[in-house]
């Protein structure tokens, strides 16, 4: 057995009573006769040791909620013991050890002893062959202590083979059935335990696929400083034609409104989909006629996919508004313009001529000429573009793919609140495969991760695979880190990170050393400091098509390692690099975090929200909100109480009283929605106080019902849509 990182051998042996063969049967009676008390003392002395083994791995259980490696969540007990009730081997005599061992296990947690017995309609419908059977097991139950080290070792090996059909589908992690005890004690407890049942709930598609408009109802009160309008983006729509798409992250972009009035306590919501020249296209032949990037494919097959590089723009990952208009963003696309009021879609935005080409496929020959024949030369923007408080500027960047050598080429753009271009400057990735997700602004630099990928061109050119199942992950080399100055002519420097690392989300970089350091001037311009959320470790192997199982959009906690927030301090200067996990955040799993607005790119930030799985250390749905105090190394944790509420990532607005001042005092709004599976899957925007978000919601605006699982979002301070009333 395994308990968190202690490897505990145990091993039984027991040497049942024999008889001689060469007695007769008399004897051997007698002798059966006379061994019935020693045999009674045996089975006695089995089945105490059998029950207070089982008893102390209850305990075990109850009492290490919160480790690292949970012992029942992790080894995949309850997972067994659900998929080796329904299996054949489970009807013979070595199974039923495992049978008694998980019962008394559970005798160990709720003091509530099982029920060995047969029922009186069981033992008339069992066959004479298996009434024996039952008798020899009742009359031999020193047996029972080999059969249970017998199938608690085929469990563990089983357990071990993820990839076995009995296993997957959360069937390891979010083993728990719904209206298991459990799934609402880890809401207390800050465990990872929850049903998947529910978790499929948080992104199954909008139904029916119709967009809406109408009041939410509130519940508690609108704080002042939300007066205005926040907008939010993620998959809405899995199936056209009736055929489904084969990955979560393939979903139509589905962008709602909430336009908040605190005035007079209401809220307008509204959700349209972003209807990009794919979508239209699709929609006019209600099928699929475009690959999607994760995963879906065309009707036909193979021969329906095969040499057509072209992939749908979903727009489905963010949406942002700046200088009074609203952009959907999704990184492998152009961006398009909505109606900041209806939502409606207007155009593609080539973003000012940030986008040198908005048409053709983000990948370039260097041949412009054989570029257009064959669809290519496209240039995409970036899906997570930043403000920079300090300049009151958007910051982001377009990039294109350069097949011929390799690399990514990036053009970075800052916008002032005009829509005026203030500064822009071309770079190149080099051994860059794919671009980074994400990137940091600070005062004076732009900061990039870029993870090693490898790309396997030929299976996605003949339709084997799609774009990003294509990519192959080099755990084997290090990250490079981009330092980048944002004056136009100024060398960047490039300096090796960790290896097996994936970095995702940026939460901010700043100039300098991380707050709480003593300050040096001889060399504090030299460093630069980055928190970003991701994974624990990267894994050999292909990529994000694995983060769901075939047949189920879920994302699949099994496949996808932990997310956890790193702090990176680079010195430019001396080369040197340190990645340790950011104060106040170990053994927490959370992604999406974000900080006050006003202190993005300053070394004076504080605190950080984002959201949160566990504090158990293992992959899993987000579950609550956390707070994390980066000079104090503490966090502030609300969980959804029921257990069954899946968070989506926060936005982040200031209050009033916090407006001027130098410090990061913690006084923010956290706003995110959220998927109720008690409350039939209605979603419902959450307002938290950050600077007391253990206390939970103050406010709640519930939807007449269910929006799929989102992603990035954004809020428009003092902006209301032109039909609010």
């Amino acid at each position: 057995l395994r308990l968190s990182s202690v490897e505990v051998p145990i091993s039984f042996q027991m040497a049942p009573c024999r008889t001689q063969a060469s007695v007769s049967r008399s004897c051997c009676k007698k002798k059966l006769s006379s061994a019935r008390p020693c045999r009674k003392a045996v089975s006695l002395v089995s089945l105490l040791i059998s029950l207070g083994l089982a008893v102390l791995l209850g305990y075990v259980q109850r009492t290490h909620r919160g480790h690292r490696q949970h012992w029942v969540q992790e080894s995949g007990v309850g997972a067994a013991w659900q998929s080796m009730q329904s299996a054949p081997a489970f009807q013979f005599p070595w199974s039923t050890g495992a049978l008694q061992i998980m019962q008394l296990a559970r005798f160990g947690q709720s003091g509530k002893l099982p029920d060995f017995r047969e029922s009186s309609s069981q033992r008339s419908s069992r066959s004479r062959g298996s009434r024996r059977q039952s008798m020899a097991l009742a009359r031999a139950p020193q047996f029972m202590l080999t059969a249970i080290a017998l199938d608690v070792t085929v469990a563990a090996t089983a357990v071990s083979q993820t990839q076995t059909s009995e296993l997957q589908l959360g069937r390891v992690k979010g083993a728990l059935r719904a209206n298991d005890t459990r799934v609402r004690e880890a809401a207390l407890l800050g465990t990872n335990e929850y049903a998947h049942d529910d978790w499929r709930q948080a992104v199954k598609e909008l139904t029916p696929h119709t967009e809406f408009a109408y009041a939410g109802r509130v519940e508690g009160i609108i704080p002042q400083e939300l007066d205005g309008m926040l907008f939010r983006n993620g998959a809405g729509k899995f199936e056209r034609g009736g055929i489904a798409y084969e990955h979560f992250l393939d979903g139509d972009g589905l962008v709602v409104s909430f336009d908040l009035d605190p005035a007079s306590n209401t809220a307008f919501v509204r959700a349209r989909f972003v209807r990009t020249e794919e979508f239209l296209e699709e929609e006019a032949a209600d099928e699929i006629q475009y690959r999607g990037t994760f995963g879906t494919r065309k009707p036909g097959g193979i021969l329906g996919s095969a040499l057509d590089l072209r992939t749908k723009n979903l727009a489905n990952t963010n949406v942002v508004f700046w200088g009074g208009r609203v952009h959907a963003l999704y990184e492998a696309g152009v961006p398009y313009e909505l109606d900041p009021s209806s939502l409606e879609t207007l155009c593609v935005s080539d973003l000012e001529g940030c986008l040198i080409k908005t048409d053709g496929l983000f990948v370039s020959t260097s041949v412009d000429a054989f570029d257009g024949i064959i669809g290519l030369g496209g240039w995409a923007f970036t899906a997570h573009p930043h403000v920079d408080p300090h300049t009151a500027r958007l910051c982001g960047w377009a990039w294109q793919s350069q097949a011929a050598t390799n690399s990514i080429v990036v053009r970075f753009a800052e916008w002032d609140a005009d829509w005026k271009c203030a500064t822009s400057r071309d770079y190149e990735l080099k051994d860059c495969a794919a671009a980074p997700h994400d990137f940091g602004v600070t005062a004076s630099r732009y900061v990039m991760v870029q993870n090693r990928l490898d790309i396997d061109t030929v299976p996605y050119v003949l339709g084997l695979k799609a774009a990003a199942s294509s990519l192959i992950s080099r755990p084997d080399l290090p990250v490079q880190v981009h330092i980048i100055p944002r004056a136009k002519d100024a060398p960047a420097v490039v300096l090796e990170g960790p290896r097996e690392s994936f970095e995702i989300h940026v939460c901010f970089a700043h100039d300098g050393p991380p707050i709480g350091s003593e300050s040096d001037p001889d060399t504090d311009e030299h460093i630069v400091t980055l928190y970003t959320a991701g994974w624990d470790r990267l894994a050999p192997g292909s990529f994000l098509s694995e983060w769901g199982t075939e047949g189920d959009l879920a994302p699949d906690f099994d496949n996808i390692p932990p997310t956890v927030l790193w702090r990176y301090v680079i010195d430019t200067r001396s080369g040197s690099m340190t990645r340790s996990l950011a104060p106040g955040s170990e053994d927490v799993c959370l992604d999406h975090p974000h900080v006050n607005p006003r202190f993005e790119g300053s070394a004076g930030c504080r605190y950080v929200y984002a959201t949160i799985s566990n504090e158990a250390g293992t992959s899993g749905p987000p579950r609550g909100y956390v707070r994390i105090d980066l000079l104090a190394g503490t966090r502030d944790v609300w969980y959804a109480p029921s257990g069954r509420i899946f968070v989506e990532e926060p936005v982040i607005v200031e209050k009033e009283a916090a407006r001027g001042n130098a410090e990061d005092t913690g006084d923010v709004w956290v706003l995110g929605m959220i998927t109720d599976v008690d409350d039939d899957g209605r979603s419902s925007l959450l307002v938290l106080d950050g600077a007391r978000i253990a206390d939970g919601p103050i406010s709640r605006i519930r939807l007449n019902h269910h929006v799929p699982h989102g992603l990035h979002g954004s809020f428009a301070p003092g902006f209301h849509a032109a039909d609010a009333q």
